[in-house]
């Protein structure tokens, strides 16, 4: 509200500066035409004033009218830009993770991938070991066939 009013303030100060410089140029214009004044040129002419200022107060206000809606504008949308911008930071601290916080879940995540890849080489050595006793027992087999066929050929 003390921005309008000092708008309206400063308006009305080059507004008066504005009346006085056209008045001192009409004033001068009339000199040069009319060596005589009489009351009905008198008259005329601060009636034609009158209509000239009522003119200008009025062009004058709607000038400040329209930069005040202006003015205003900007306002509610500057406020409205800081209203998102503070919205977004809202947004960012309740869905960002902090530092802390990542760093001890990166941590266990890490531990459990170390514990997967021990059991993975606990399975790796439990099925080569397997295949190994399997193929020994192929061999074992194997061996047994030919001490049994070796006896079977000397019989």
């Amino acid at each position: 509200m003390a921005k309008k009013n000092k708008i309206l303030l400063y308006g009305g100060i080059v507004f008066i500066i504005y009346l006085i410089i056209a008045l001192l140029i009409t004033t001068q214009d009339l000199r040069a035409q009319h060596s005589e004044w009489t009351i009905e040129t008198l008259k005329e002419y601060y009636d034609a004033q009158l209509r000239l200022r009522d003119n200008l107060v009025a062009q004058k206000f709607e000038s400040l009218q329209i930069a005040v809606d202006k003015a205003e504008g900007f306002s509610r949308e500057k406020f409205e830009n800081t209203n998102e911008w503070r919205a977004t930071l809202e947004n960012l601290g309740r869905t960002y993770m902090p530092r802390s916080e990542y760093e001890a879940d990166h941590e266990s995540i890490i531990a459990n991938i170390n514990d997967l890849k021990v059991g993975l080489d606990k399975i790796e050595n439990i099925k080569s070991g397997s295949a190994s006793t399997v193929a020994y027992i192929i061999a074992g087999i194997g061996v047994l066939i030919a001490i049994a066929s070796f006896i079977i050929k000397l019989k």
